[in-house]
């Protein structure tokens, strides 16, 4: 079941990330929850076969909205049984591209918004996770 977070968002200008000694003397070593690389829904990055490579190592995946719903039910019809790590991004007002994705298997999704903290964003997510039988969602 999907959950909000009630914690303070972070910003880019929020977070600093300070370079430090490692501990990793072979990259097979590196822990498995540390391979958290999330593909960015985008068309010019997230095509066939970038898709298909990326299930095969096992990275996030985020299929992009920019597109037509069917493009993006292809890519996700295709990949659906080879990766648990598959994402469908959708906006506020797609009611069409969310149900047939729904319908197609899709039980992770990415509100794609750029006002995420906004009230109608809070009240869409409220609405869809009640409404919808999801595994996790992002906005």
């Amino acid at each position: 079941m999907a959950r909000f977070l009630r914690t303070k968002s972070l910003y880019y200008n929020d977070v600093n990330l300070i370079a430090s000694k490692g501990f990793v003397v072979s990259r097979k070593l590196v822990p498995r929850e540390l391979h958290r690389i999330i593909v960015a829904p985008m068309m010019a990055i997230c095509g066939s076969v970038l898709v298909h490579k990326a299930c095969e190592l096992g990275i996030t995946i985020i299929l992009p909205r920019f597109c037509p719903v069917e493009e993006e039910l292809r890519l996700f019809k295709e990949i659906k049984n080879k990766s648990p790590h598959v994402w469908c991004a959708i906006g506020l007002k797609e009611p069409q591209r969310v149900e047939a994705l729904l319908k197609a298997g899709c039980r992770n999704f990415l509100l794609d918004v750029a006002n995420g903290y906004s009230e109608i964003t809070l009240k869409f997510l409220a609405e869809f996770v009640r409404k919808n039988d999801i595994d996790k969602i992002m906005a």
